[in-house]
């Protein structure tokens, strides 16, 4: 299947529930891509334009990377033409007075090199942890992670969680495909975006250096 140019994989492992394992998806993106750089990212997100660009700031100054980055919660259900850059503009100006900003273990991208997660755990997708396993095993493998907060909005469209006989988040953490995702996640650290090595400012790849990103790496090397 096709649309706008794009490939629809529908042949992916899944579990016993019939969900599709993440280790499945990343692993056909990058036998499928010709590319070095790979994105994995939930469909619940909508992109700014500068997204390719800022990927390009990050493949220009490092060999191996993850580029992550907050997202930003919105409560919008109406459809978006993109093609229309009336109707963006309008999304945008709606979104900027009007998002959230998530906490840090919320990660919705992830921008990689091939290569970089050729083993993965069978982590059921929509069903937490994987996220934050995904970074700790960029940073055991000593990439370089790199927080693009400051310079993507990446919007987070608000929803509920009422499929597949689910009545609310709390039933979701506490099913046993969730379960099984935290049996898989193992002493794997739970990592989150203040656990980037590096951030992106005014389009410069820069060290996290401020006292409270310096705090927060003191208090990691404790544990």
């Amino acid at each position: 299947m096709k649309y706008l140019n794009d490939v629809i994989i529908a042949d992916v492992k899944k579990n016993s529930f019939g969900t599709p394992l993440v280790s499945s998806i990343i692993q056909k993106g990058q036998k499928i891509g010709g590319g070095d750089i790979f994105c994995f990212i939930n469909c619940d997100i909508i992109l700014p334009k500068n997204f390719i660009e800022v990927i390009k700031i990050c493949t220009n100054k490092c060999k191996k990377f993850l580029m992550i980055g907050h997202r930003h919660d919105l409560d919008w259900n109406k459809p978006i033409d993109f093609s229309k850059d009336n109707e963006v503009k309008k999304f945008w100006e709606y979104a900027t007075t009007n998002w959230k900003k998530h906490g840090p273990w919320g990660i919705d991208y992830f921008v990689f090199n091939r290569g970089l997660y050729n083993s993965i755990p069978d982590f059921s997708i929509g069903r937490f942890r994987y996220d934050n396993w995904l970074v700790w095993k960029a940073r055991r493998g000593n990439s370089t992670v790199i927080d693009a907060s400051n310079d993507i909005i990446a919007i987070h469209q608000n929803h509920g969680y009422n499929t597949k006989n689910f009545s609310g988040e709390s039933s979701v953490r506490n099913s046993p495909e969730a379960l099984e995702n935290l049996r898989l996640f193992g002493n794997a650290w739970n990592f989150g975006i203040h656990d980037s090595t590096m951030k992106i400012e005014n389009k410069e790849i820069v060290k996290k250096n401020s006292k409270k990103e310096k705090q927060w790496y003191l208090y990691r090397l404790r544990r």
